[in-house]
């Protein structure tokens, strides 16, 4: 009986198998039984309709992260780090590049500090001989440059004129440059007008920064200059507004022209002790330059060095200087003293004129010239020495000290110039009796200065005698001069404006006639000149057109320039035995003299001397002529020369006898040689 239940079970269950065998499954929809996330599958499963069931797994989602969050920055040497954080916590980090160098004016990163590479840019080429290589351009972006010391092996040397040009290149971005060691010459011109350039730093060994080398870079504050350097070239740094101070290393010898010309800012510069020459308006207009101590070895302050230096207050001149140029400091108003060495033997026109705050001045005993305007408009000054060696005071030389009360002229001093002393507070002055020239307007202006006046001239004088010069005649109405019997010097101009003058008297007192004294004085018909009459000045007698007749003293030895130009009516001239030397247009235009006979012992005839004598018919030239001008004789068509010297002499110049025009037809006069001086019955 177990048997056969046992086979029973055994046949429906075969039976059961092979009914399943032939089922298909139809499974339904997926059903999701548990989620998948990012840190574990998910389930999902599926029933048939005979209950069968299905299943499957449901991979793993992807993190979901968020944004990416820096968490150390990169830096120009070390990477940085960012991260991203999913919703389940899980973390994924990314390392960042690292950043470029910053670059700066001073060739290091402005990060890290290390050195900067060679700027890119920089075209290179390689010189002649291929032994190094230039830089001849910059094209680049940066403008902070930094050119290479070597360049594919070689070295870098030289750089070329235009690299930096502002018009074909980079050269109007660049604000700094560092010129490396290798390099041994900048070129003239290099940075001209980089109008953008702050700051230079040369490292090179390089002997001169060349002419026009920084000229018109208006920003540039900072220059580094290398101990190598000798001599700063002329326009090196002109037109360099922004430029504060500057150093010059120790063994420069020279300061070009205008090197640091309207460098408005600059507040202090060191002159080495090495510098033996500067020149001519090197630091001119440098308005916010307080002192400056120039070194000894220096011999010569050159024209406008200082001019417009309005605040310079003080100023070292060293006892090697012997010259000082044309307006050196000129217009220096702030200036307070001036210490001239003792050695000083030049001095140049309005060499400190418009010092204002200069109160007090001492002229050395080696300086003979006080020149032009040397101290024009020093408003505030109120001593003056002027030493012993002094023979001339120039035109305007103490114009407008209106603080000046008093000055002592020694003796020695033979020369005033006009308005020498003009607008000061001189309430009076007496004149060393050397003065044989004194302007007649060398006082003008003197509201509180006291003449002497004689016959309606104005006079001033020496110690012993008040009537030593005279300065000018008061009375413009005069018609005859009476000039004091103690006179000796009659100044230039002092008749300039009586033109009623007829007869005019010169006594024997006077020896030195003043340039233009008694010119224009068209009515005059006489001129009687006295015994010890020496020097007739320049134009003297110029236009006096009424005059017939001459006589020149034994006394005269110089008749100037111009003396009796244009004194058309003049007929005949007598010269005097004592008559050396006879200025550039003296007769020039005295159309009625037919004879002239020089007396032995004239030595020279100026140019056009006798120009235009048209009625000159007759001249003897004795041989103690060395020197006649060209054109001497020039329009005097008719004229026939008789010389007393066998052949021309050496020192007459060509031309001489030209006169253009005469009636040989040749330009030149007819001209004899060896020729006797005429007696009185031939004359």
């Amino acid at each position: 009986m177990k048997k056969l239940l046992v086979l029973f079970i055994i046949t429906m269950a075969l039976l059961s198998v092979l009914s399943a065998c032939a089922h298909s499954h139809e499974y339904g929809e997926w059903v999701v039984t548990k989620e998948a996330t990012c840190t574990e599958d998910g389930m999902q499963e599926r029933v048939c309709e005979c209950e069968e069931i299905e299943r499957a797994v449901i991979p793993k989602l992807p993190h979901a992260f968020g944004e990416w969050v820096v968490t150390k920055e990169p830096t120009c040497s070390a990477e940085g780090v960012e991260e991203r954080v999913c919703a389940c916590g899980e973390i994924e980090n990314n390392n960042l590049s690292t950043l470029p160098h910053t670059s700066t004016d001073t060739g290091l990163c402005g990060v890290c500090e290390n050195p900067l590479p060679p700027t890119e840019g920089l075209v290179y080429a390689k010189s002649s001989d291929g032994t190094y290589f230039e830089v001849t351009a910059y094209t680049g972006t940066d403008p902070h440059v930094i050119i290479a010391s070597e360049y594919e092996g070689l070295p870098v040397k030289a750089i070329r004129y235009g690299a930096f040009s502002t018009f074909s290149g980079s050269g109007y971005l660049v604000k700094s440059v560092i010129i490396p060691e290798s390099v041994t010459e900048i070129p003239a011109g290099l940075f001209t007008y980089c109008d953008q350039l702050e700051k230079v730093d040369i490292r090179g060994r390089i002997a001169e920064i060349s002419e026009s080398a920084f000229s018109y870079c208006v920003r540039l504050v900072s220059v580094t200059i290398p101990d190598s350097v000798t001599y700063v070239g002329a326009f090196a740094f002109n037109g360099c507004k922004s430029l504060e101070s500057i150093v010059l290393p120790e063994g420069v010898t020279g300061i070009g022209s205008q090197a640091f010309d309207e460098c408005r800012k600059l507040e202090k510069i060191n002159i080495p002790s090495s510098v033996t020459e500067i020149g001519d308006f090197a630091f001119a207009s440098c308005k916010g330059l307080t002192s400056i101590i120039l070194p000894e070895g220096l011999t010569k302050i050159e024209m406008m060095t200082f001019r417009g230096c309005s605040s310079l207050e003080t100023v070292v001149i060293p006892e090697s200087a012997t010259h000082i140029g044309e307006q050196a400091f000129s217009g220096c108003g702030a200036l307070l003293e001036v210490v001239l060495p003792a050695g000083l033997v030049g001095l140049g026109e309005e060499a400190f004129s418009g010092c204002s705050s200069l109160t007090e001045i001492v002229i050395p005993d080696r300086l003979e010239v006080i020149p032009t305007y040397a101290f024009k408009n020093c408003h505030g000054l109120k001593s003056v020495q002027i030493g012993g060696g002094v023979t001339e005071i120039g035109t305007g030389a103490f114009q407008y000290c209106y603080q000046l009360a008093s000055i002592e002229i020694p003796e020695g001093v033979t020369t005033i110039g006009g308005v020498a002393f003009g607008n000061t507070a001189l309430t009076s002055v007496t004149l060393p009796d050397t003065v044989t020239s004194c302007a007649g307007n060398a006082f003008e202006w003197c509201s509180s200065m006291s003449f002497t006046t004689y016959a309606g001239c104005q006079y001033i004088g020496t110690a012993e005698n008040p009537y030593h010069v005279l300065l000018c005649a008061i009375d413009e109405s005069m018609t005859s001069t009476e000039i004091h019997e103690d006179t000796v010097v009659i100044s230039s101009s002092a008749f300039g404006s009586c033109r009623a003058l007829t007869d005019i008297v010169i006594p024997d007192s006077v020896e030195y006639i003043g340039n233009y004294a008694f010119s224009y004085s068209r009515e005059a018909v006489s001129l009687t000149l006295g015994k010890g009459v020496k020097v007739i000045g320049d134009g003297a007698f110029e236009a006096c057109q009424k005059l017939e007749s001459l006589v020149i003293p034994d006394s005269v030895k110089v008749i100037s320039g111009s003396a009796f130009r244009f004194c058309s009516e003049l007929v005949s001239v007598d010269f005097g035995a004592g008559l050396v030397s006879i200025g550039d247009f003296a007769f020039d235009g005295c159309k009625k003299i037919k004879t002239l006979i020089f007396n032995d012992g004239l030595e020279s005839i100026g140019r056009e001397a006798f120009e235009n004598c048209t009625s000159l018919e007759y001249v003897f030239i004795p041989k103690s002529v060395t020197r006649i001008q060209l054109w001497a004789f020039i329009g005097c068509t008719q004229l026939t020369i008789y010389c007393e010297a066998e052949a021309l002499p050496e020192g007459w110049e060509s031309y001489w006898e030209y006169c253009s025009g005469n009636i040989s037809g040749t330009g030149f006069c007819t001209v004899y040689w060896g020729q006797a001086r005429p007696t009185d019955s031939e004359n």
